[in-house]
């Protein structure tokens, strides 16, 4: 953590964190024997972590890196991004798609996406859980194409802590969490809908601050 300047620092533990569980899953399924790495990033946004996949020590691999936002703007910074560090000799296709994983999951025009060694979603999880339907409309797209064996990595918030927080603000009469080490805005409409003794927080809308 002290080499990522700031071990009080969340963002540089969140980004610890994804990179160990990237490599680690990287590792997993080369060690498996597969000579082309399939890889769906699930709310991608700005491409922060496609170069910790494609930066993985993982050269005697090809690599197949897929994409999908809802925000075309995020795609878009994306691929300038990736464009600004090719070429890479391990990089076999890199596939970018704009929807909504909660509605439908990604495709090519004429065929399903190839089968997925790895679906990847890194602190977006929350983002679907509108709803009970909502969740499980984005985990059964998101994993649809998800192959025999493959990996599902996950990293997301604690929803004990969040609705720890949640109460919080609302006793204080307050929208806003804050400590030294993180930030956290409550939507003024959904927080006082929420049931405060629930250990479900459906709809309860979060902003995060960097």
């Amino acid at each position: 953590m002290q080499e990522r300047q700031g071990s009080r620092a969340m963002k540089n533990l969140n980004n610890l964190v994804k990179d160990v569980l990237i490599r680690w899953s990287l590792q997993q399924v080369t060690s498996a024997g597969v000579a082309t790495v399939e890889v769906l990033d699930v709310c991608s946004g700005r491409g922060g972590d496609q170069m910790k996949f494609l930066q993985a020590p993982i050269s005697t691999v090809r690599l197949c890196y897929n994409a999908v936002d809802i925000a075309e703007a995020q795609i878009l910074e994306a691929q300038k991004r990736l464009r600004q560090r090719l070429p890479l000799e391990w990089l076999e296709s890199c596939r970018f798609f704009i929807g909504d994983v909660t509605l439908l999951a990604p495709t090519l025009p004429d065929e399903p996406l190839p089968w997925q060694h790895i679906v990847s979603i890194q602190f977006a999880l929350h983002y679907a859980f509108k709803s009970k339907a909502s969740a499980r409309s984005f985990l059964h797209n998101a994993t649809g194409r998800l192959c025999g064996g493959g990996l599902l990595i996950i990293t997301t918030v604690d929803s004990s802590k969040i609705g720890e927080f949640a109460r919080q603000a609302a006793e204080k009469q307050e929208f806003v969490f804050k400590n030294e080490l993180a930030k956290i805005s409550f939507d003024e409409v959904s927080l006082p809908r929420c049931d405060l003794d629930s250990k479900v927080w459906l709809g309860l809308s979060i902003r995060p601050h960097r």
